[in-house]
């Protein structure tokens, strides 16, 4: 579904919040925005699960803190095949954590900026849409225009120790100290590790802004390696470099690159 006169598609939008301040900033944050629509709005863990449910908004922003429950224990009753664009909005910075774990795409303090929500909504739709913009930032760069950047207080949250992986009715936690390394295939990421291979529904931008830098490189725009993985970097033909893992997979190093994993490896 599109709306009129633009190419945008439509999103479905669903907001979570006890406080009637909280939904009335976010739905205010998304007024001027096209293609936005608004079919959920509910104040009680309850309430969220019954709309929630039945209508099956495409972005979900859900309140951590509900009066009837953790919003958290939302997600549990959903459908298991309804999977919405999650954005975490708590005034609390100590659930990032399990934001990450149940695979939340974005995590929003409060008090936000009405660009805060709208950064949101475009990330949103640029999956909806299948594109790989944010793919294609390279190191250090950010797709967020400057005068978007979030309010100092919105500091990154502490790198993730797990993950949280689904196949079918199976869910459980996976160490990424057990993960050797994640390649993106479209909108999923196949994360290989010592237990298996499995997939998550990110992007490689959203998992770098969870996991380790100090314990994960990005080597290739659809790669990321755990360093402790890593065996060697050798040269290949050309003057293109290869990485070695310690199980002998080899993987191209892109000179995107490259001179962070030289700085890391000489």
């Amino acid at each position: 579904m599109t709306t009129s006169g633009t190419s945008l598609p439509t999103l479905s939008v669903g907001i979570v919040d006890d406080e009637e301040l909280g939904r009335t900033c976010v739905r205010s944050a998304l007024r001027e925005v096209p293609g936005v629509e608004i079919t959920v709005e509910a104040g009680t863990a309850a309430e969220a699960a019954r709309q929630l449910a039945l209508h099956r908004p495409m972005v979900l922003f859900l309140d951590v803190r509900l009066p009837d429950g953790d919003g958290f224990a939302i997600l549990s009753e959903l459908p298991r095949d309804y999977v919405p664009y999650l954005v975490i909005v708590t005034a609390h910075q100590d659930h990032a954590l399990t934001a990450y774990e149940v695979l939340a795409s974005e995590y929003v303090l409060k008090p936000f900026t009405n660009q805060r929500i709208r950064d949101a909504i475009e990330r949103a739709r640029r999956r909806a849409v299948g594109s790989d913009l944010a793919e294609l930032v390279g190191p250090g760069e950010d797709i967020t225009p400057p005068s978007a950047a979030p309010p100092a207080r919105e500091a990154a949250p502490t790198p993730a120790r797990r993950m949280a992986i689904r196949e079918g009715d199976r869910r459980f936690y996976l160490s990424l100290a057990d993960v050797d390394r994640f390649e993106a295939k479209g909108n999923l990421i196949r994360v290989h590790s010592r237990h298996g291979v499995h997939e998550v529904r990110m992007t490689i931008r959203e998992l770098m802004a969870h996991v380790d830098p100090s314990a994960f490189l990005r080597i290739h725009r659809s790669t990321v390696i755990r360093i402790g993985a890593v065996k060697e970097i050798q040269p290949w033909f050309g003057g293109d470099y290869i990485v070695l893992l310690l199980d002998g997979t080899q993987l191209r190093l892109s000179r995107t690159y490259r001179e962070e994993a030289f700085r890391l490896f000489r």
